[in-house]
């Protein structure tokens, strides 16, 4: 009769079964392993790829900050430019306007008048002296209406102050007449007058207030 020892066959069979397990278990975690490494290989690829570009972007970067610079200069530069173009476009037609004032005034004077002093002011300056005249509160108007306007404020207001002496009261008469008769003075205001005498000579003093009219408004 033939013995078989069954608890030897069954001990075998889970030997084997606990091989086939460990075996199966190692595959998979050296599988993981190997995918693992694959995939950081890939990353890092991307990654260097990546700095290159990265790299590259910068060298650009670098070389149009330099080239951005030289324009946000020449930018400046024109600002700058236009600002001391406007200013002395502005200062030669101040001057321009001036001149022209001065001759008018010049022209305007009859011979028997004298012409002391003639002081341009601005409307600050008129009404720091409380000079009760009306056109100021007309010029006031202008200025509250131009604050809205580009370019045009109060400091646009131009007055002159004429003081002298003249030998008659006709003779003052005359003078604020042919002032009048100047286009862009559109207020001509005698403030006041008083006879002086130098020597034995009786003469007039007065003080003329005149309005000018902007260029824009002249025209």
């Amino acid at each position: 009769m033939i013995n078989i020892n069954l608890l030897d066959y069954k001990r075998i069979a889970r030997e084997v079964t606990i091989q086939k397990q460990l075996t199966s278990s190692v595959g998979i975690i050296l599988l993981v392993i190997v995918m693992c490494g694959l995939h950081w290989m890939f990353q890092a690829a991307q990654i260097g790829t990546l700095e290159g570009e990265i790299a590259e972007v910068e060298a650009q970067v670098a070389e149009l900050s330099a080239e951005y610079n030289q324009v946000q200069t020449l930018r400046d530069q024109h600002g700058k430019l236009t600002t001391i173009i406007t200013g002395i476009d502005d200062l030669r037609s101040r001057r321009s306007r001036t001149t022209e004032i001065l001759e008018d005034v010049g022209r305007s004077l009859p011979e028997d008048i004298w012409l002391e002093k003639m002081d341009q002011m601005t409307l600050q300056e008129i009404n720091n002296k409380r000079i009760p005249f009306i056109f100021l509160s007309q010029a006031d108007k202008k200025a509250q209406k131009g604050k809205g306007k580009k370019g045009q404020n109060q400091s646009n207001d131009q007055f002159f102050e004429l003081k002298g002496k003249a030998r008659t009261d006709q003779s003052v008469v005359h003078f604020l007449e042919q002032l009048r008769a100047i286009p862009y003075l559109d207020h001509v205001l005698l403030y006041s007058t008083k006879h002086e005498l130098i020597g034995f000579e009786e003469v007039r003093r007065f003080v003329i207030y005149c309005h000018v009219l902007n260029p824009e408004e002249k025209a």
